[in-house]
């Protein structure tokens, strides 16, 4: 009986500290999801004179970012349908007067087809202005110290490319290191350790499993990921070299 009512206790006590977490999580969300749309509502009013600027320091999500971290970021992540949309709205709006982006050291890793996404919506602004007049065409500049100087600036200049004008400081460097999709085989490692993976595989192009069972590529393996990269670098290279961005003086700060 005692061993009963101990159990019954720490039950009582287990549910209610679980129900004491979850009213507090849910009271959470509720009132910061309350202070989002009560900020969202709040409209200022834009000038009739407005640059927008993208910031591509800023990650940019594909869904929609947690409540909690927009109330304690104060850089909090963007949609990027939020952006699409902004930059279409853009284009015919008369009260901007042009897009700028930068870039940065610590401009977010972005998946390609995320940098693809936001080209093609500042080439379709860039499509947009051939029908305005010469004095409402609205101008598209990119800015930056680097491309890549702490890494590959590959897609940073992949998306530059895309605007009218790119400035870079004088002593800024273009590193274009190209593509490389690194793979790890851990088959002797495992064995080492004395696991032996039971994994199977459905024809010899299905190869996610290939980095625990495999000591390195297989011809299919190494074939796949070679036309990937390809696929990617022609991509990348195509829009770099052709994409219409004018080179732009680099000014002194």
């Amino acid at each position: 009986a005692m061993f009963r009512r101990t159990v019954f206790s720490t039950g009582r006590i287990i549910k209610g500290t679980f129900a004491t977490v979850g009213a507090i999580t849910v009271g959470g969300i509720a009132v910061s999801q309350y202070v989002v749309m009560k900020e969202a509502k709040k409209k200022e009013e834009v000038p009739s004179n407005v640059v927008l600027h993208l910031d591509m320091t800023i990650p940019l999500l594909e869904t929609s970012p947690s409540p909690f971290e927009n109330l304690s970021n104060p850089r909090p992540p963007l949609r990027l349908h939020s952006v699409i949309k902004a930059l279409d709205h853009a284009a015919t709006d008369e009260r901007v007067k042009g897009v700028i982006c930068t870039f940065g050291s610590d401009t977010a890793p972005l998946p390609l087809a995320v940098w693809q996404e936001v080209r093609s919506s500042v080439l379709a602004f860039r499509e947009k202005q051939k029908d305005q007049t010469e004095s409402n065409k609205r101008f598209l500049w990119a800015s930056t110290d680097t491309f890549g100087e702490a890494g590959d600036g590959s897609a940073h200049f992949y998306l530059a490319s895309a605007f009218d004008k790119i400035y870079m400081q004088p002593t800024g460097l273009l590193g274009l290191f190209g593509l490389h999709l690194p793979n790890l085989f851990m088959k002797r490692l495992l064995a080492k350790i004395g696991v032996e993976p039971q994994l199977f595989n459905y024809f010899e192009y299905k190869n996610a499993t290939n980095q625990f069972t495999h000591e390195g590529f297989t011809p299919a393996h190494r074939e796949q990921l070679q036309k990937m990269t390809d696929s990617l670098f022609d991509q990348l290279v195509a829009g770099g070299g052709g994409g219409g961005g004018g080179g732009g003086g680099g000014g002194g700060g």
